[in-house]
């Protein structure tokens, strides 16, 4: 990150506020109660993170299973483009139906907005496309047809919580997040005024 291993290390604690265990740990573990500036190489703390910050198990397969490990490298790789490239990119699009992927995003743009560090600088916008947001817009541009619809919706989806807004009479934006079945998915499929989020 052109030597701004600080940075970094705010990056990787933003992205984390949605679990306080970690938050605690990168506090106690990697800052240890000393300036910024003495913080360890960038290559030894991430170790220590990954391999002692983040709880584990051990898959029936052998694998060791790092709980999060993908949601928080994906948003600290998003805001990485976001932050350090935003000259070339113009959007970052985020295809996943991880509702913590958005959480850890999300929780993570909060903080750096509130962060001096971060806040009055520009970046590129981060998006979600959720597997529920592909068929809405799928069906909108006519790649899935009125007759398949249905059987594509029992096929590729189960009843999950959408993040979604609602034009009202009066124009205003009612936004929901609520669990919805296929059924009621169907029904939100023809509806114009409706928008996902995720």
């Amino acid at each position: 990150m052109d030597y701004k291993e600080a940075e970094l290390y705010y990056l990787f604690l933003h992205c984390c506020y949605n679990v306080s265990r970690l938050v605690s740990f990168i506090k106690k573990n990697i800052l240890k109660n000393r300036p910024i500036e003495d913080l360890d190489p960038y290559e030894e703390w991430l170790s220590v993170f990954y391999e002692e910050g983040l709880d584990q198990r051990k898959l029936s397969n052998g694998r060791i299973q790092k709980k999060n490990a993908g949601e928080i490298s994906i948003a600290v790789l998003s805001y990485i483009l976001s932050y350090y490239y935003s000259g070339s990119i113009d959007i970052i699009t985020i295809f996943s139906s991880d509702r913590d992927t958005y959480e850890f995003v999300s929780k993570a743009k909060e903080m750096l907005y509130r962060d001096e560090r971060f806040k009055d600088r520009s970046n590129t916008s981060i998006t979600f496309k959720s597997n529920d947001f592909l068929i809405y817009e799928w069906t909108r541009l006519g790649y899935i047809n009125e007759e398949n619809i249905d059987a594509f919706v029992d096929s590729y989806r189960q009843t999950r919580r959408i993040k979604f807004t609602r034009k009202k009479q009066d124009n205003s934006i009612e936004e929901q997040d609520k669990l919805i079945d296929n059924a009621a998915f169907l029904e939100m499929l023809k509806d114009s005024t409706i928008h996902l989020i995720f």
